[in-house]
């Protein structure tokens, strides 16, 4: 028996050192992102770019609130490194970008690591094969041998990246595609035969692997006279239709990762495209350089009897449904907005633990403004046992349904709240693109941009006095 106590109290105050390592580290990165908020208002108002590094004004930290070693603040893995899958169709502009966003990225002091293409150091070492001309078996043993090459190489990056004389330092570890992409060059049937023969699953290689995905569409989409086969030998997409083809499958595998931006074709340079990869890996990492906030919010025409949106069986139209809840924690400090979340499909649950941090005191603040810089971390499901004794006892945990779905190209999402809010839905775009201007499905009906409300905020109704409101009375709509 004083040995089971023994062991226990020895684990709780690991588990609180480490915690105390990781909760300075998460509060400094607030406060540099503090500074980057700050510092790219400056750079607009000096006419930059925005691309270069510049020396951010001195702001103080944000105060730390007393700690102690309690069992919830502990963390097993780093969580200073950032795994960011750049994934698209053939003749993409992935190589450019990744050069780009490598040099940017160490310019700004970043340590970064690029894992090669599976595909391409198979195909260089003598195993270029066209999988359009293999059977079943050897379709089968071909992916799976990719797989598990592109898994042993993100994780021995993830720990080379690791070795650091400062647990602190952020790290990005950028990988040349990602674990569902062999998917794309496979039946469907296939794909299900191979994951049962290793155990594993969709949201172990799509949603836990990776911290953000960026789909880089083909330029056989939207910039055909670019479109060329000369610079990559593993591929064999000999036509513009086939690379449509297989970037749509590619975009497909990858609906439903919880940070997954498609950057299409629709600029006026190439350069302009690498830009906007730059910019959503930034994000990504919690260096926003702009626009602090991913997407905008447009709450939903109310259904009939509270129910859930009815996206059409199309079978050209991927949809991804998961369950979330969504917990708030307390935080001492009236800047930061911190939140776990449990993300469940098919009995399979992700974790992430992501903090808002804002210039000033959003909590009590007259005007509400949605300009918080979020950075967002997956957790383990320890983790988020020990984080979750942290909540906040005036808020609700939200139980919401998650609808993702990918509609001529552009990437949407659907949030169902099911336990707040009389029960509404709200469509989520990327931010920039302009409602107007898109050629929205039409199955979605808008009722009202509530983007910039506080009132249709989830930090705003999670408050357990709002949970009977009913939003749309509230915005009398």
């Amino acid at each position: 028996m004083n040995s089971s106590n023994n062991d226990k109290k020895w684990f709780y105050l690991a588990s609180g050192l480490v915690g105390l390592l990781t909760t300075n580290f998460i509060y400094e990165k607030a406060s540099a992102a503090i500074k980057s908020k700050k510092a790219a208002k400056e750079q607009e108002k000096t006419g930059q770019d925005g691309l270069s590094p510049t020396k951010s004004p001195e702001l103080p930290l944000l105060e730390q609130p007393k700690l102690t070693m309690n069992k919830y603040q502990t963390s097993f893995k780093p969580q200073n490194i950032y795994k960011i899958c750049l994934t698209g169709g053939p003749c993409a502009g992935k190589t450019t970008a990744m050069t780009h966003i490598s040099e940017r990225l160490r310019e700004m002091g970043i340590r970064v690591y690029i894992v090669p293409e599976a595909a391409t150091l198979v195909a260089n070492g003598g195993g270029l094969i066209d999988v359009g001309k293999m059977n079943t078996h050897q379709r089968i043993k071909l992916q799976s041998v990719i797989i598990k090459y592109i898994m042993d190489m993100e994780d021995h990056f993830v720990n080379l990246a690791a070795l650091s004389d400062n647990p602190t330092e952020t790290a990005v570890v950028l990988c040349d595609r990602g674990a569902m992409d062999p998917s794309a060059y496979m039946k469907q049937q296939e794909w299900h035969a191979l994951l049962d023969e290793y155990g594993w699953n969709t949201v172990n290689l799509r949603d836990k692997r990776y911290d953000g995905v960026v789909h880089l569409v083909t330029a056989a989409d939207g910039a055909e006279e670019f479109y060329s086969l000369a610079n990559n030998q593993a591929r064999y997409e000999s036509t513009v239709e086939l690379a449509k083809e297989i970037d749509k499958k590619l975009r497909d595998a990858w609906v439903g990762h919880p940070q997954f931006v498609i950057v299409n074709n629709d600029f006026k340079e190439f350069n302009d495209k690498v830009r906007k990869v730059y910019s959503t890996v930034l994000h990504m990492i919690g260096r926003p350089q702009e626009a602090p906030k991913f997407y905008k919010k447009y709450l939903l025409e109310r259904e009939k009897e509270g129910g859930i949106p009815k996206l059409p069986e199309d079978p050209n139209m991927r949809v991804e449904v998961f369950t979330m809840d969504d917990t708030y924690l307390e935080c001492a400090d009236p800047r930061i907005e911190e939140k776990i979340r449990k993300r469940g499909q098919k009995d399979s649950f992700s974790y992430t633990h992501s903090i808002t941090v804002y210039d000033h005191d959003f909590v009590h603040a007259a005007n509400y403004t949605n300009d918080g810089i979020e950075t967002k971390k997956q957790i383990t499901a320890r983790e988020y046992l020990f984080l979750i004794e942290r909540k906040d006892k005036t808020r609700v945990t939200l139980d919401k349904l998650r609808q993702c779905f990918i509609w001529e190209g552009q990437h949407y999402f659907i949030d169902t709240f099911r336990n707040v809010g009389g029960a509404f839905s709200l469509l989520m775009i990327e931010k920039g693109k302009d409602v107007q201007k898109l050629n929205l499905p039409p199955f979605i009906k808008i009722k009202k941009d509530v983007t910039d409300l506080r009132e249709a905020s989830s930090f705003e109704l999670a408050k357990v006095t709002n949970k009977d409101v009913d939003l749309y009375s509230v915005l009398k709509l």
